[in-house]
């Protein structure tokens, strides 16, 4: 029982295209270890004859670990993508021998084969199995199960039999009886890898250990993902170890479920060639250190709910009249920064490690956040608080960004510049995010309303939309033109879409029931 995630589609911006600037991808760093490449292999289990099996994401989850290997820069010729359904042929024993057939005459000694596949596993007095389409219940007919399951054992046998210089295999099930042998000497500090001190290796982490049940929620699949965008260069040297990758997901994945799911890593022993050694994942992130911030100092009121939290500035909201005069709320002065995102990941608050597209984080605008993400990173400020944070609607956000229209023209003309956007007058080598904050606020104190990242607003794309898979951004990027920019431009973006490009900002309500009150929160801590 077993997986899900999404998968991203392309963004559409009414205004203007969003476009991104990225840092080099992770494949061309990775050429100093392996240059003969990487190749993977992705199967993805969903649909199951015997009703005995419950129907999974695995689909999703297969192609979700597809799109983080070509964002790496993986060729889409290196990556076979396989969703086996009942009746369908090859065996999933074929697929393997076939992949490995296949690459024993593109591939050479010094590549990298990553294996990964999501459906049920299943154990029978120790031995690990992997369950295929057809196969019927083992309760039932324990027999013919054994004859149509694939021993993990004959997996791991396959993959070592491929023609490359590491191994590594992924399984989104859990199993017991593969011997794994985690190398604890090799996790911190690990050497930085080098193309003359290469072992043979295969790696196996798995989702779940004997007796776990792991869940069909996406999660471990997103953790994969983040992971090796990233998140589990635990000792930030730019290169992740398939141990360090391994010890990521155990610890997150632990936390994540409560315990309930503890993954299992190490290195396969089938002979001394086989036990020692790493695969190696260049980081995507090029700086995970935080520059420094720059001078934010407003000539308006701020205030912060806790020392992790985006700084507040109270503004009028639009259109509502109380008998005391105009309402209110709290607005963040700018859009939320990697430092501040991160508060909430190492938390548990927030499930996905944003990319950053230049490798900087710390004070930059956290972006490749979908608009599902912004409202996890709400949610979660609001059960810390226990205020009522949200994003804004768009009639809050044009309320305080129309005033800018006029400033922002009259800058073009006379400047300085006011806006991280193209042609406004920012001086930079390449069109790229800067950090918040680092242009003059705007009349109300706020920063950054124009330009720099476009930001996620509440509201549905259209009001035909009654599911709302459709989310508004607003404002405009640092790749938006200027005649453009200073339109207060919005796009219509699929709510689930995550683009270098995009970002947010949050508003929080200044009287309301929050989230605690309605019991939609369960423990929430600050790393």
């Amino acid at each position: 029982m077993r997986r899900l995630h999404g998968w991203c589609l392309a963004v559409l911006i009414a205004a203007q295209a969003v476009a991104v600037s990225r840092s080099p991808p992770p494949e061309t760093t990775e050429k100093e270890i392996y240059r003969g490449g990487t190749h993977v292999l992705i199967i993805g289990l969903s649909a199951y004859r015997d009703r005995s099996w419950p129907a999974l994401n695995g689909r999703r989850d297969a192609q979700r670990i597809q799109r983080m290997f070509l964002e790496r820069g993986v060729p889409a010729s290196n990556i076979t993508l396989a969703l086996p359904t009942p009746g369908s042929k090859p065996s999933l024993e074929e697929i393997v021998v076939r992949f490995g057939a296949q690459l024993s005459a593109a591939a050479s000694a010094d590549s990298r084969v990553v294996v990964y596949i999501a459906g049920h596993g299943y154990t029978a007095n120790g031995v690990g199995y992997l369950v295929p389409p057809d196969a019927p219940d083992p309760h039932a007919d324990p027999a013919a199960f054994k004859l149509a399951a694939m021993p993990v054992g004959t997996l791991l046998i396959r993959i070592s039999e491929f023609h490359a210089a590491h191994l590594m295999l992924i399984l989104d099930s859990c199993f017991s009886g593969l011997a794994l042998e985690s190398l604890p000497r090799e996790r911190f500090p690990h050497p930085a890898p080098a193309p003359d001190s290469r072992k043979r290796v295969l790696q196996v982490i798995t989702a779940g250990g004997a007796g776990q049940t792991a869940a069909d929620d996406g999660q471990f699949a997103e953790l994969v993902a983040s992971g090796l965008v990233g998140a589990a260069d635990l000792n930030l040297d730019g290169w992740i170890s398939g141990t360090e990758l391994g010890v990521y997901l155990r610890l997150r994945m632990s936390e994540i479920s409560g315990g309930r799911q503890t993954p299992t890593f190490g290195n396969i022993i089938q002979g001394r060639e086989l036990a020692e050694g790493e695969n190696w994942f260049a980081s995507a992130q090029s700086q995970l250190t935080s520059p420094a911030r720059p001078a934010i100092t407003p000539d308006h009121p701020t205030f912060r709910d806790c020392d992790e939290c985006p700084v507040l500035r109270v503004v009028p909201a639009p259109g509502e009249e109380t008998g005391d005069g105009d309402a209110y709320l709290a607005m963040g002065i700018h859009e939320v920064s990697f430092d501040e995102y991160d508060a909430c990941f190492r938390a548990g608050g927030c499930t996905h490690w944003a990319w950053s597209a230049s490798g900087n984080r710390g004070a930059y605008p956290a972006t490749d956040v979908s608009r599902d993400d912004a409202t996890q990173y709400t949610h979660w400020l609001g059960c810390l608080t226990n205020n009522k944070y949200r994003l804004p609607s768009d009639a809050e956000w044009m309320a305080v960004a129309e005033p800018e229209s006029k400033r922002f023209a009259r800058s073009l003309i006379s400047g300085p510049a006011i806006a991280n956007c193209r042609g406004c007058g920012t001086r930079a080598i390449e069109p790229a995010a800067v950090p918040v904050g680092s242009f003059p606020p705007s009349e109300l104190g706020l920063y950054d309303l124009i330009g720099n990242v476009w930001e996620w607003v509440a509201d549905c794309g259209t009001d035909l939309d009654l599911n709302c898979r459709k989310g508004l951004v607003r404002g405009g990027g640092f790749t938006t033109r200027s005649s453009v920019a200073g339109m207060l431009p919005s796009g219509r973006v699929l709510a689930y879409q995550r683009d270098r490009n995009i970002g947010f900002r949050v508003a929080r309500e200044l009287d309301g029931t929050s989230p605690s009150a309605q019991g939609l929160c369960g423990a929430t801590k600050l790393p």
